[in-house]
């Protein structure tokens, strides 16, 4: 769509339930791969971040159609770890043809010690933290609407 983004979600950002919490509606989304980059959790956090590595992809969600409000949301809802950054993804449908552009949020380099070792899992994320993470998508929606 004209006048939209495309974002790339690797963590607690490629549960359509979060996804429609926040935005309060779900956009188009295909399963994508990046690559160049590893993900790994934040220490103390319940989600990941992505750093810059040569020989490493993620899987993720690409969601297609985002307006400017949207991604102003999104900015204001990604903690103080990140960057949103232009990145080149590839759907899983056309893992052989060409990248799409889109945004993610990835790990500032100098914050990239907050890093722990090995992979986050989605689904133990949903498992033990999602509604959690649901319930306070609207407390942060409805505290962003009092502040205008």
């Amino acid at each position: 769509m004209v006048g939209t983004e495309d974002v790339f979600a690797y963590g607690t950002l490629m549960l359509p339930e979060i996804v429609r919490a926040l935005l309060g509606r779900l956009p188009e989304g295909e399963a994508a791969r990046l690559a160049g980059y590893i993900r790994h959790p934040i220490r103390g956090e319940a989600y990941p971040g992505v750093i810059a590595q040569p020989d490493a992809a993620v899987d993720g969600v690409l969601w297609h159609g985002l307006h400017s409000g949207e991604m102003a949301l999104l900015d204001a809802w990604e903690g103080p770890y990140y960057e949103r950054r232009r990145i080149a993804v590839r759907p899983c449908s056309a893992i052989d043809g060409p990248t799409l552009a889109a945004w993610a949020w990835v790990v500032l380099d100098h914050q990239a010690a907050v890093l722990e070792a090995g992979d986050w899992s989605a689904t133990a994320f949903r498992e033990h933290k999602a509604a959690l993470w649901i319930e306070s998508c609207g407390e942060f929606c409805r505290a962003r609407a009092r502040l205008g």
